[in-house]
C-alpha cells in the first residue's frame, strides 16, 4: 500500500510545531520527514511533556491511493 502516516503536535508550550511524516512506496522502502518550530532555549533536561504545554496531537492516515484519509485529533 502506498501512503503516509502524520503525527503532528501543536502547542503553546517551547515546542509549537512537531511533524513527522512517514511515506511507503511500491518497493516498501520507508522515507520520513521531521520538522520542527520551537521558541526560546530548550534544556536537555526538559522532557516532551514540560515542552508540549497545552499541546494537541493530530493523528493522520492517508493512503494516497484515492482512498479516503483518516484523521484523529486528540486535546
Amino acid at each position: 500500500m502506498n501512503g503516509s502516516l502524520v503525527l503532528q503536535i501543536q502547542s503553546k508550550g517551547l515546542l509549537k510545531l512537531l511533524v513527522v511524516e512517514c511515506t511507503s512506496d511500491v518497493v516498501q522502502r520507508l522515507k520520513y520527514v521531521l520538522t520542527a518550530k520551537w521558541s526560546g532555549e530548550i534544556e536537555d533536561s526538559q522532557t516532551l511533556f514540560e515542552l508540549i504545554e497545552h499541546g494537541q496531537f493530530m493523528i493522520t492516515l492517508d493512503p494516497k491511493d484515492g482512498g479516503q484519509a483518516y484523521k484523529v485529533l486528540y486535546r
